[in-house]
């Protein structure tokens, strides 16, 4: 089980509570982030916040990224995959993002409402990314 979650640092303590209850993994990475105001697949819609020099009024300041690493008790992949889908839900409750580094279990609809689905297309085009997942 592998999810990298960015989480408003102030809106993150209920996820990490589920976390806690629910699997048990340990140990959890904690690192703030510091938001710098740029669109990204990190960051899929505009925000505000420091851009540059200048402060832009909207969102807090920091992102808190929580790191849930390791083994699933069970060895069903369907299990597997509920799990999965209820942690990328119970993220999104307190405004998390999840790094795409790792696997999504998102369906498409939920991928689109979530990240800048024109903007991942054109990073598929600009880079010939023909064997990327189309999500």
């Amino acid at each position: 089980m592998i999810h990298d979650i960015a989480f408003p640092a102030d809106d993150a303590a209920p996820f990490l509570e589920y976390a806690d209850e629910a699997f048990d993994l340990y140990p959890i990475w904690l690192c703030p982030l510091l938001r710098d105001g740029r669109i990204s697949m990190g960051y899929a819609k505009p925000f505000s916040g420091l851009v540059g020099d200048k402060q832009v009024e909207g969102y807090g300041d920091w992102d808190l990224s929580v790191g849930l690493w390791g083994q699933y008790p069970s060895s069903n992949q369907a299990e597997f995959v509920r799990a999965n889908r209820k942690i990328e839900a119970k993220m999104r409750e307190p405004g998390g993002l999840k790094r795409l580094y790792s696997r999504v279990f998102y369906s498409e609809d939920e991928w689109r409402q979530v990240y800048d689905k024109h903007e991942y297309d054109e990073l598929l085009r600009k880079y010939s990314a023909k064997s990327l997942p189309l999500i």
